[in-house]
């Protein structure tokens, strides 16, 4: 059952207040979020050039850098709502660089996210609905399949897609293709599997995380009610875990501040969403009551 907590003030009251006001102008350059990006892109090549080297087994390399895949969707998610930096430019070389750790089309993936924000838990419309329906015991294999469901979605909207945005993602994909076969030509083998198999793996960690967990259990739109649609979990161990995204409430009402800004919202206008009926819970799913948020 879907309950939430309860806040003071009637709900008539709630709905009419406004939030605190709080500085939700993107900074000229998320200087946290690039640094984020740096250490990724290093991390996952010296990871990889260790593992491909036999200084680290395959056993522990590969989930490293399945770990850092997992941690690459942070910067390109931020970049495809364009809050990494004010120059358009940065957003779109760092989310096509992060874009490529997870062997995706960055201009695919923002237009099936936005679509997402548009239309939240909408059981046709969004896409990430995927990753929150149908039986327990499938959901894990819909979590690591969540990006080929987003194909789909991108195909059965490609007519209405721009032409320039329709190239760049048959030639991002042409490209990839070309890539892992001539790898295995070459007999890169290795480097194949450690990527594309960290990549799978990251990918189910993000459709987990960002997708299942903020909205489950994904019985109210956005449309129908915004502060409802997806909740909160403000545990101190999950915001390094999930990167910030355990306030993934806070991400759809301002999509464009960047992900290390959500904690300091949240605080901000806690009491106003709680009010509103947002739903907070605890590091293992409890109910969250006010004394204890």
């Amino acid at each position: 059952m879907n309950v939430h907590v309860k806040g003071s003030g009637s709900a008539k009251q709630g709905q009419s207040a406004r939030p605190p006001k709080v500085n939700l102008k993107a900074p000229r350059v998320a200087w946290w979020t690039l640094g984020l990006f740096v250490g990724c892109v290093v991390a996952w090549v010296s990871l990889m050039v260790m593992t491909l080297w036999g200084v680290l087994s395959l056993w522990v390399g590969l989930p490293l850098l399945s770990i850092f895949s997992f941690v690459a969707f942070t910067p390109m998610h931020d970049a495809s709502h364009r809050s990494i930096a004010r120059a358009r430019w940065v957003n779109e070389v760092v989310g096509r660089c992060c874009a490529l750790l997870l062997a995706a089309p960055f201009p695919a993936f923002r237009y099936v996210h936005l679509e997402h924000h548009k239309h939240t838990n909408h059981d046709e419309k969004d896409p990430d609905m995927w990753s929150g329906r149908g039986p327990v015991w499938l959901l894990p294999l819909r979590w690591l399949t969540q990006d080929l469901h987003y194909y789909v979605v991108y195909l059965s909207n490609w007519s209405k897609r721009s032409k320039a945005e329709r190239w760049e993602t048959v030639l991002t994909l042409c490209a990839l293709v070309t890539l892992v076969g001539g790898l295995l030509y070459v007999g890169a083998s290795l480097f194949v599997l450690c990527w594309l198999c960290s990549a799978r793996v990251g990918i189910g960690i993000l459709a987990y995380s960002f997708d299942y967990l903020p909205h489950k259990p994904h019985h109210i739109t956005s449309s129908e009610d915004r502060y409802k649609a997806t909740l909160v979990r403000p545990s101190p161990l999950l915001t390094p875990l999930f990167l910030y995204q355990n306030y993934h409430l806070i991400h759809h009402l301002y999509p464009g501040v960047p992900f290390y800004r959500y904690g300091e919202i949240w605080r901000a206008q806690k009491d106003f969403l709680i009010a509103q009926g947002t739903e907070v819970r605890s590091l293992l799913g409890q109910r969250s009551t006010l004394d204890r948020i």
